[in-house]
């Protein structure tokens, strides 16, 4: 038997800790983030896993896994003011991961709303990333 203890707040689950971060970060849509990559205003980072980023990516991607985020953006993305596109495949760990970099101080961060499956059906150029 379980019993609540004073004070203990309920644990979260994935699908909350990515609606509350959703309020936190702006989401764009493909449209917008094509029209920003297009320009080379924004740097563009895949935050899946390896073997996904192996796969198509947004052209210019970098990787940098959202387990790695926090560790690999200071060398990869020095001014804290650049803007920052994220995605992932669907959106949730793209949400999480511009939840994070706000917190690291980066100011100018999207998430690509949809993720790379969004782009895909915008019929948005990709290539082959890298292993």
């Amino acid at each position: 038997l379980l019993v609540p203890l004073a004070g203990v707040v309920a644990a979260e689950t994935a699908e909350s800790l990515v609606a509350k971060a959703a309020k936190e970060v702006k989401s764009i849509s493909a449209a917008e983030a094509k029209r920003m990559v297009d320009a080379k205003s924004v740097v563009v980072i895949d935050v899946r896993e390896p073997d996904e980023y192996a796969g198509e990516i947004i052209p210019g991607a970098i990787s940098i896994p959202r387990g790695m985020l926090e560790f690999n953006i200071p060398a990869k993305v020095r001014d804290r003011n650049a803007a920052i596109l994220v995605y992932c495949l669907k959106g949730g760990r793209g949400v999480l991961s511009a939840q994070t970099l706000q917190v690291l101080g980066y100011t100018k961060v999207y998430n690509l709303n949809g993720g790379i499956t969004a782009w895909r059906a915008a019929s948005y150029p990709v290539e082959k990333g890298k292993k």
